[in-house]
């Protein structure tokens, strides 16, 4: 087996592991909040200290998620795990903590473009105080997951397209005995077009369609949920200027419906962000976003640090970043602490 054989095999191993690390409880009085939109969840911190917008950018392994196309640029093989936990928040009786994982690895296979494993774990937990301690009914949890398989290659000098596909699943069930669970297949297709514009100065276009997918039941009583389709458009301007590397993003997303056989976009979000890199060593970013909910703008700030080998072929990269979201008047609330860590390997 060759070292490309032997990253793949390792690499497989490692995502679908990673996405499985799980065992839950669940109760069936919550049926009806259940669905598979953990999958449309912004995967990596980088992205989230520049207030999610990454889709024209789409640089690291997580381009398995926000746009296959962005493999086609890899030169290396990468490693990328995240981590986003909420810590148990008290809602009036109740207790909920939410945990949120994702894992994703990529492979160039030469001009041919590059391949990548993804894989998310998100678990969502709810427990009433008042009857922890009397019945075991009381704790009630959501195990989801899915594992995907993406491909990306350039058809153009300046364009490159990929295709993403996903398997989904989802676990109600309280006892193991599979009576509230859900799996399904969904696909995500992605476009990447960039130019230069002059020696320092270039400009990247994206476009992502995700979750593509067929209606799906927990129970075959309930009516039928449609999988969370969206449709991500983004650009972002790059310029380097000696040892400094600036990137400003903006991205626009909304839900993709068909009603009556009429493709219908709904919800309508912007992100917008700037990253900047001192010797592509230390980065630091931040950004906002507008939600259809029309909520205050939050901020969120992010930093990177990069270790490399003295020969240049092997790097290591923790990210971390913070949100902030203004309650009104003078008071913010802070949110929890997201980090990453990858591992990249030039071939």
């Amino acid at each position: 087996m060759n070292r490309t054989g032997i990253y793949c095999l390792i690499s497989t191993i490692f995502v679908f592991v990673y996405a499985n690390m799980c065992f839950a409880h669940a109760g069936n009085d919550f049926i009806d909040k259940a669905n598979l939109n953990f999958i449309s969840i912004h995967p990596n911190n980088r992205s989230f200290g520049m207030g999610n917008a990454f889709v024209a950018l789409a640089d690291d392994a997580s381009a398995t998620w926000w746009n296959p196309a962005g493999l086609a640029n890899f030169e290396s093989v990468e490693f990328l795990i995240t981590h986003t936990g909420f810590p148990p928040n008290r809602l009036r009786s109740h207790y909920y903590c939410t945990q949120y994982n994702f894992s994703a690895v990529t492979i160039p296979i030469g001009k041919y473009g590059s391949i990548g494993i993804g894989g998310i774990r998100y678990v969502w937990e709810d427990f009433d105080r008042r009857h922890y301690l009397r019945s075991e009914n009381a704790i009630r949890s959501k195990l989801n997951w899915s594992m995907s398989l993406s491909y990306g290659v350039k058809v153009h000098r300046n364009l490159s397209t990929g295709l993403t596909l996903k398997y989904i699943y989802s676990n109600l069930d309280p006892y193991g005995q599979g009576k509230f669970e859900v799996d399904n297949i969904a696909a995500d297709f992605g476009l990447l077009f960039g130019e230069q514009i002059t020696h320092s100065m270039r400009y990247s276009l994206g476009l992502a369609v995700q979750n593509i997918g067929a209606d799906y039941t927990y129970t075959t009583s309930e009516n039928s949920h449609s999988m969370p389709t969206n449709l991500k458009l983004g650009c972002v301007l790059s310029s380097v200027y000696g040892s400094l590397r600036s990137d400003v993003l903006i991205d626009l997303d909304g839900s993709l419906g068909i009603d009556k056989r009429k493709i219908q976009l709904g919800d309508l979000n912007s992100y917008f962000g700037c990253e900047l890199w001192l010797k592509e060593i230390y980065g630091i970013r931040a950004g906002s976003w507008n939600n259809s909910e029309n909520r205050p703008y939050p901020l969120t700030i992010g930093a990177s640090i990069r270790i490399r080998s003295a020969d240049q072929l092997n790097r290591i990269q923790v990210d971390i970043s913070h949100f902030f979201l203004q309650l009104g008047g003078n008071r913010y609330w802070t949110g929890n602490h997201v980090y990453s860590l990858s591992y990249s390997h030039s071939v």
